[in-house]
């Protein structure tokens, strides 16, 4: 079906405007083979070829956001990492839930694209993206509103509160510009277009290590101007993705004249990003509770703790790289009626999953320390015991993530989203909060406090699993004559 193509606009290009322009295939924006179709094709090869772009783009978003920590360590020591770490799940709250909306366009726009109604697919981008200019405001301002606030129920040790706070007011005044890449590159990934928002997140990734070492270092701003190169780099982010969908000459080509809300897909974002958002926002929620009790132990816990968490990252990015991988690569199929490919496609995901994570878990079990010394100066190793003890207690049980988390998202690609939230809400939300007001209260220490992290990881997959196998007999039984070739 074909769409109008509205004429480009003319725009200043300074220097890393032109190296975008090279990214995108040459200044006349996108080629037209931009876009996967996992619908076609030898399953396990497209979805290495649709999930390693992401898994590259969240290394490396994670490399300049560990190189953050690295300098705010190494610059202002434990108290810099723990003013920051003592609200990271605070942080997070916000931006999880309004992904999830996004999640929710994601899944949308995937189905549209395999059914090829590209009419449909037109009216769902640009009310997404009307939907994420307001909703960014919105939470820019919401955000920095109510930090005062939101800290004085975090029990931050009065050492380190007034560093806290500068962080947090201006991160989250420029949580819309995040808001605006994570959906512009949920529309991009949606079409099998994940080489792009890599490239953006290359450009964006260096100008946020560039800024933190000129504001923390020769400008002396600490845990402030950290901060303030996250926000500008998101900012750079922001812009760039709007710019790639503008500039393209595929069926997704964003036109501004035609940015509103139309009431049919703004429903359906609703119907399938509300549920996704409430499960995302469940896990920074019940980690709050976890986070408070962790920061009535003081300074050095809270860092140590802290240091784990970030180390771990390098375990969740992977899974959580693949899972949204399997949502797009579930939807664009079942949208295309090809059920036994989607199948086989959740397969061939769990494989991966377990294969990355178990790789992970063992190099994080044997090397956390040398691993931890990266992130702090040398006045602060008193803290890598702690750190090490963490670790070993996490790292050998990562591996039960992996069922939950690709199910979850697996049912998601089908539109049914209902059922993952309360599913994640029972197995990890209300486990964890019953399990920090009750076990938490007779048993005050880091690892019964860990402890909560383990079991939900085990009591949600094992939901999951149950689940998905009447699921899939209902919704995923393919038709007797498709064929697949794996």
């Amino acid at each position: 079906m074909k769409l109008t193509i509205a004429g480009k606009k003319a725009c200043n290009r300074f220097y890393f405007l032109s190296m975008i322009d090279t990214f995108h295939g040459g200044k006349g924006g996108i080629k037209m083979n931009d876009t996967l179709d996992l619908t076609e094709g030898n399953i396990m090869k497209k979805l290495l070829l649709f999930f390693l772009p992401i898994l590259c783009s969240s290394f490396f978003q994670q490399l300049y956001a560990t190189i953050d920590a690295i300098i705010v360590g190494n610059v202002v020591g434990k108290i810099g990492l723990a003013s920051i770490d003592s609200i990271n799940q605070l942080l997070y709250l916000p931006v999880t839930f309004f992904n999830g909306m996004a999640a929710g366009s994601t899944i949308m726009i995937s189905q549209y694209f395999g059914s090829r109604d590209y009419d449909k697919m037109s009216r769902a981008e640009h009310t997404a993206i009307a939907f994420a200019f307001v909703g960014g405001l919105f939470l820019s301002i919401f955000g920095y509103l109510i930090t005062p606030w939101a800290l004085s129920k975090m029990e931050i040790p009065a050492e380190i509160y007034p560093y806290t706070l500068s962080y947090a007011k201006i991160f989250f005044g420029g949580l819309g510009f995040s808001l605006i890449y994570n959906l512009g590159a949920g529309i991009l990934r949606a079409v099998g277009n994940t080489k792009v928002p890599f490239r953006i997140l290359v450009v964006s990734g260096i100008v946020n290590v560039i800024l933190d070492l000129i504001f923390v270092g020769p400008l002396q701003m600490g845990v402030k101007g950290a901060a303030l190169a996250t926000t500008i780099a998101q900012a750079v982010s922001a812009f760039l993705v709007i710019r790639a969908l503008v500039l393209s000459n595929n069926v997704y080509q964003l036109h501004w004249s035609e940015v509103t809300f139309h009431k049919e897909p703004l429903i359906q974002i609703f119907k399938y990003g509300l549920p996704t958002a409430l499960q995302f926002s469940l896990y920074p929620i019940a980690n709050i509770l976890i986070q408070i009790s962790v920061n009535t132990m003081g300074t050095d816990n809270i860092a140590a703790y802290g240091l784990t968490q970030k180390l771990a990252l390098f375990m969740w990015l992977q899974i959580d790289s693949l899972a949204p991988c399997i949502t797009t690569f579930v939807a664009q199929n079942y949208g295309a009626h090809k059920k036994k490919r989607a199948v086989q496609g959740i397969h061939a995901g769990l494989i991966l999953g377990h294969i990355m994570v178990g790789l992970t878990s063992i190099v994080l079990y044997f090397f956390s320390v040398p691993l931890g010394k990266l992130f702090i100066n040398e006045a602060s190793y008193d803290i890598l015991p702690l750190m090490k003890d963490f670790m070993q207690y996490l790292s050998p049980n990562f591996i039960f993530y992996v069922f939950g988390s690709i199910y979850g998202c697996a049912i998601q690609g089908t539109g049914q989203t209902l059922v993952p939230f309360l599913i994640t809400f029972t197995g990890t939300c209300m486990f964890r909060i019953i399990w920090m007001l009750t076990y938490i209260k007779t048993h005050y220490n880091m690892h019964a406090i860990l402890a909560s992290y383990v079991i939900s990881w085990i009591v949600t997959s094992l939901i999951f699993i149950l689940y998905y196998i009447s699921f899939k007999k209902k919704h995923l039984t393919p038709s007797e004559d498709e064929v697949v070739t794996i």
